[in-house]
């Protein structure tokens, strides 16, 4: 396997993030309607904006050559934060990047001191909801989506980022 190495972008490398994320939400498209259109509307200002929100970290997986994947997370309150869009491109899954990513975003998790990793996905995900119980995450509920082209369900998913005893 070729070395896979975990980066932060630089603000001046939002295209890559932006080509990502554009790939995520079109492949998405049965599970998110309207997200490709609605992501491909956002400003270019604004997606080298989120590159600096040191608060609320995204990690590429990287190889000599490409960008593989990424994972980002948002801080909700002092106890709580988000993982939001992890993606694996199509001819890299099934290695082990989005576990990796997961490793990752959990551990800087846990170093901020949070106590609960959360995540929504849709409710025929799965092969995520997989990957996600064997990180320890459970369903803790359901919630209703709308989108400007219909609406969908996720289930909202949790684990403990500390041993609980």
């Amino acid at each position: 396997m070729e070395l896979m190495k975990m980066v932060q972008l630089a603000p001046d490398h939002w295209h890559v993030y932006k080509e990502m994320q554009l790939c995520m939400a079109k492949e998405d498209e049965q599970f998110h309607p309207g997200s490709f259109e609605q992501d491909n509307s956002i400003p270019d200002s604004m997606w080298q904006k989120r590159l600096t929100e040191s608060a609320n970290p995204l990690l590429f997986a990287q190889n000599q050559q490409n960008y593989l994947g990424m994972i980002g997370a948002k801080t909700i309150n002092p106890l709580l934060a988000r993982i939001v869009s992890l993606y694996v491109i199509p001819s890299e899954r099934r290695k082990g990047i989005a576990s990796k990513l997961l490793e990752i975003i959990l551990e800087t998790m846990r170093k901020k001191g949070l106590i609960i990793a959360q995540l929504m996905v849709h409710i025929k995900a799965e092969p995520a909801i997989k990957l996600y119980n064997r990180f320890g995450f459970e369903i803790v509920g359901k919630i209703e989506c709308v989108s400007p082209l219909g609406t969908y369900t996720q289930f909202i998913m949790e684990r403990f980022l500390t041993k609980q005893g």
